[in-house]
């Protein structure tokens, strides 16, 4: 018998498909905080595997994440990005990053800081 039958060629895919789930959280690199202006910041970085992130920012250390600003993107992407405005020139502000796969995977990185231009 010959197999050109779409349904049994799926049914024979899935004899090979792996079971086995995603439990490693996206690894960040290459993060890079600048500011650009004395009002302005941006930050960059990547991830292993598509992602979404969130990042928090405020002036205070140590970052209370429910205290502090917070943006979230909800695109699922490799390279990250955010661009800070309206901040307060010569100011150190400490941020958090959250990426998370689509599995619920998640990673939040240590406080890091920048600081806005005169």
């Amino acid at each position: 018998r010959k197999h050109n039958d779409a349904r049994w060629f799926i049914k024979e895919c899935k004899k090979f498909a792996t079971t086995t789930p995603d439990t490693v959280a996206p690894i960040i690199s290459n993060l890079i905080s600048t500011s650009t202006t004395s009002t302005m910041a941006f930050l960059i970085w990547m991830t292993n595997e598509n992602a979404t992130s969130t990042l928090w920012y405020s002036t205070t250390t140590p970052l209370n994440m429910t205290s502090a600003s917070r943006l979230n993107n909800n695109t699922w992407k490799i390279f990250h990005s955010y661009n800070l405005s309206g901040l307060m020139a010569s100011t150190t502000y400490y941020y958090l990053i959250r990426v998370s796969d689509v599995f619920g995977n998640s990673m939040t990185t240590s406080q890091s800081s920048f600081m806005t231009a005169n």
